[in-house]
């Protein structure tokens, strides 16, 4: 008979040991040997292994890593800030003008066709302040340099072109809405 559990391993002698193939093969002596300690010791070897590897995983990205503060904090105003995140839509087809709709994007400050100049929204490409703001929708999609609106439109809509007319969704910039915060008056 052959026995095998988690703490020995059964080997015989002057008998037929089965394989994993269903064959037999011929052995000369039975013994039982404890492997418990070879276990705990892999299993210990593996665990700093492990370990190990971590740290210096940990560590290599600590002294590699150096995230852009554009895109992790935004510009270096005071004030809300919202990142605008890709994917963008097209503004009438323009290469370097683009919109983004969004619900919650301070829709209480949003132009509309009664106001248009309500809007006190700064928006950012990195740390650049864009603008001119309130500009109209044809000359951000024709003229671009930096023109932006945020409009009301199924619920707030922004709409800008890029600093130097490259397109928004890949130039690698970030661009920030930020409600500036307002001055206490006395």
């Amino acid at each position: 008979m052959y026995l095998m559990d988690a703490h020995s391993v059964l080997f015989l002698k002057d008998g037929f040991l089965p394989t994993r193939t269903g064959c037999y093969i011929f052995s000369h002596s039975v013994a039982i040997v404890p492997v418990t300690v070879s276990n705990k010791l892999i299993k210990l070897s593996c665990a700093i292994a492990a370990v190990c590897t971590y740290f210096v995983a940990t560590h290599w990205l600590q002294v590699t890593y150096a995230p852009d503060p554009n895109l992790a904090f935004g510009p270096d105003v005071p004030g809300v800030k919202i990142r605008l995140m890709p994917p963008f839509a097209r503004l009438e087809g323009s290469k370097f003008a683009v919109a983004k709709e969004r619900y919650k994007l301070f829709d209480d400050l949003a132009d509309s066709e009664e106001n248009h100049g309500r809007s006190t929204i700064e928006l950012y490409e990195n740390d650049t302040l864009l603008g001119p703001a309130h500009s109209d929708h044809s000359d951000i999609a024709n003229l671009g340099r930096g023109r932006f609106s945020h409009w009301r439109k199924n619920g707030t809509t922004v709409y800008w072109s890029s600093s130097d007319n490259t397109d928004p969704a890949t130039n690698g910039r970030a661009y920030w809405m930020v409600k500036p915060y307002q001055s206490e008056k006395n």
